[in-house]
């Protein structure tokens, strides 16, 4: 093989080892300087409230928006509102984010991910992980609640869900099942609900609501 050939085998495998690596650190450099704008004012190693508004402010999106939470699903954040440094150049990384206007073009993006099927599930999988208590294996239902209006925005089955669980005082929670398998049931049961079958694998709480 030639000289010339080698050479231009080594180009399409990527370049010299020293090339990739300045890019490696070009792309943290930028993530690092979008970083400081939004890190806490007495721990810069973590966004936190007043950081995640100034970003969301920056990014034209509201606190709510369905984005943010594909976004700290993109970063894999271990918490919601919080966001580390390695979360945030891990995320930016996925998405090949180095300028806040980079970022901001992500936005239409991060909200195709909720359109998805397979990212959708692993949105909600990562949801119902990072916002419940580390100690506990549910979803308190006012967070949940919270989360299902951004998550299932439009959707009249979960409209409905979130008052039924509103008014029954008595449900304090929503555990993995019951909330992974409202996807299926919102996205399979008709307006009406004359399909659902309740001798289907639906959680006992899915029945409740239908009754109701």
């Amino acid at each position: 093989m030639s000289s010339r050939a080698n050479r231009k085998r080594s180009n399409q495998s990527g370049g010299n080892p020293s090339s990739r690596k300045r890019v490696k650190r070009d792309t943290s450099a930028g993530a690092k300087k979008l970083f400081s704008r939004y890190v806490d004012a007495e721990n810069a190693d973590v966004i936190l409230t007043d950081g995640m508004e100034k970003l969301c402010s920056d990014l034209k999106i509201s606190d709510d928006d369905p984005a943010l939470l594909a976004l700290a699903w993109c970063m894999k954040c271990e918490d919601l509102g919080t966001i580390t440094w390695e979360e945030f150049d891990c995320g930016l990384r996925k998405l090949g984010v180095t300028t806040l206007d980079a970022f901001k073009k992500c936005i239409p993006r991060l909200r195709d991910f909720l359109g998805e099927e397979k990212a959708h599930r692993e949105i909600l999988r990562f949801s119902f992980n990072a916002a419940k208590e580390s100690s506990q294996k549910h979803l308190d239902i006012e967070v949940a609640s919270e989360l299902l209006k951004i998550l299932r925005s439009g959707c009249p089955h979960t409209e409905q869900f979130v008052v039924f669980l509103g008014q029954h005082t008595k449900i304090k929670c929503l555990n993995v099942d019951q909330w992974t398998m409202w996807k299926d049931f919102a996205d399979s049961i008709d307006y009406d609900y004359a399909n659902y079958d309740p001798a289907g694998p639906w959680p006992v709480l899915f029945d409740d609501f239908v009754e109701w």
